[in-house]
This record gives structure tokens, C-alpha cells and sequence, in this order.
């Protein structure tokens, strides 16, 4: 489902970190993030309940106490179109 690098988080979560941001015009579904010694996406997973935040080990690039601040680098709030497998001609 998800790739190396790319943690989840809960709905009660993304709304927590939408209302702490200065531009909050869409509610975005994915964080570009550096948190307690870690970085990488996070990505909305409906499943999960309560306000949590899923770090993937992979994303943990150093030991750090600090679990307080969440650094947001950038969000994600509509899709990219892409293609996948286009035929190079030559």
C-alpha cells in the first residue's frame, strides 16, 4: 500500500495539524514532515482511530527526545496526473 519512507496518520491527526497551520484553505491529505529524528510523508489512513501519527522505521534517520514539535515542510491537497507505463516510440 505504502512505500519505504512513507508513514500514516488518522483523520482526528490531519485535522489536528490542518487547524495549527497558518493557510489553512484545504484540508490536505498528505505532510511532507520532520519529527523526532524522522522524515518522510505521511499520508491519511481512514482506518486508524483517535488522533495517531504512524512513523515507518525506515523514516527514523536519528535518535531525538523531541516529540513535541512537528515540523511541516510541505502538504500534498490534489492529486498530480500522471502516466504510468507510456510507450517510449523511438
Amino acid at each position: 500500500m505504502f512505500s519505504d519512507g512513507v508513514g500514516t496518520l488518522s483523520r482526528q491527526a490531519m485535522e489536528a495539524i490542518h487547524a495549527a497551520m497558518p493557510q489553512r484553505k484545504v484540508l490536505p491529505t498528505c505532510f511532507q514532515i520532520r519529527w523526532a529524528g524522522a522524515k518522510g510523508m505521511l499520508g491519511l489512513d481512514s482506518r486508524l482511530e483517535g488522533k495517531v501519527m504512524v512513523v515507518r522505521p525506515s523514516m527514523i534517520k536519528f535518535e531525538s527526545s523531541d516529540k513535541e514539535n512537528l515540523e511541516i515542510c510541505d502538504t500534498a491537497n490534489k492529486p498530480i496526473p500522471l502516466v504510468l507505463n507510456r510507450q517510449v516510440c523511438c
